[in-house]
């Protein structure tokens, strides 16, 4: 975001940059969903959570604000202070959520499959996310 609040097209200038970032598990959990859906049933559960990193969604989020050290961070669970932080800097938003009833089942399911080990080896594994969330508003 431009400090002066006007986009250009470019990313030279002056920016203000700020990110959103989730719960390691929490994130992962989705990310698992995502990729692969109800086949996930099918699957050894412990090799799922020793690859961890599948995909995008459950790649280190820590990768992707590696250039942005100074960057201002929301922590998904308090996206409202990223509103009123956009609405301070007279930014419109429209935000939404939605639970699709399926991932609500499969979130459920994972739950009951990740032991105190899987957690303690994503934590592990998302070490530098932790930290990342632990700064953020």
């Amino acid at each position: 975001m431009r400090k002066d609040l006007k986009w250009k097209g470019s990313a030279k200038g002056d920016f203000e940059y700020f990110g959103v970032v989730r719960n390691p598990i929490d994130r992962w959990v989705s990310g698992i969903i995502t990729y692969f859906g109800s086949h996930l049933r099918n699957m050894n559960f412990n090799e799922v959570v020793k690859k961890a990193w599948h995909d995008k969604h459950t790649c280190p989020q820590a990768l992707y604000l590696e250039e942005y050290k100074d960057a201002t961070l929301f922590d998904l669970k308090n996206i409202k202070k990223l509103w009123r932080w956009l609405t301070d800097r007279g930014i419109r938003h429209s935000f939404t959520t939605h639970k699709n009833p399926v991932n609500v089942e499969l979130k459920k399911y994972i739950q009951t499959m990740l032991t105190k080990d899987h957690v303690s080896y994503l934590l592990n594994f998302y070490r530098d996310d932790s930290m990342l969330q632990a700064k953020a508003r």
